[in-house]
């Protein structure tokens, strides 16, 4: 994978939490609080980590490199997880 077909599925995975609700920290990172729990994406060089905030403490639920990720089981990861608003 070259550089711009990375940058471009990074571009489509950031299009795809927004259209799920996440919003965008002034940090970089995507959140949405869904219930009692928050969730956060971050979109780093070389992985993109699903988290979920505790009571104090974000946990890692999983992390993925960017290559790896196909959009559309994303789409169903953050539709699954949304599913309790």
């Amino acid at each position: 994978m070259t550089k711009k077909q990375k940058a471009e599925l990074i571009t489509q995975l950031k299009e795809i939490a927004v259209k799920n609700g996440f919003t965008l920290d002034r940090w970089g990172n995507y959140k949405k609080q869904v219930g009692s729990k928050g969730y956060r994406i971050k979109f780093k060089k070389i992985n993109c980590r699903l988290e979920v905030k505790g009571t104090r403490v974000w946990f890692k639920i999983k992390s993925t490199p960017v290559i790896n990720i196909d959009p559309k089981k994303f789409n169903l990861v953050l539709q699954t997880i949304t599913k309790g608003e």
